[in-house]
């Protein structure tokens, strides 16, 4: 997806924890769009695993071709997760958010 190769087990498990963690996390956002007590955490967690990568990309210089097009990805995915949030709170003001449930 990087492109960039993990030759090096210290490299490797790193980027595969990586992974499972942004799996895990993405789990937790999904079942969150159907547990309205759970929106909140789930809009910071989604915050939390875009922000620091484009935060970093912009800070450590030029990337590769891959690299450059999850960048892109995440911009989009930051744009989305605004307008959501925006709708969230818009809604949680005008009294319309969902009543919360145990979980």
């Amino acid at each position: 997806m990087y492109g960039v190769r993990a030759e090096d087990a210290n490299v490797a498990v790193p980027l595969q924890h990586r992974a499972v963690i942004f799996g895990t996390l993405g789990a937790l956002i999904a079942y969150a769009a159907f547990k309205p007590n759970l929106q909140p955490l789930a809009f910071l967690l989604a915050a939390v695993m875009v922000v620091p990568f484009l935060t970093l990309s912009l800070i450590e210089g030029p990337l590769n071709d891959r690299m450059q097009r999850v960048a892109h990805i995440d911009y989009g995915v930051m744009a989305c997760w605004a307008a959501a949030l925006v709708t969230f709170l818009m809604d949680r003001r005008d009294g319309r958010a969902l009543r919360a449930e145990t979980v």
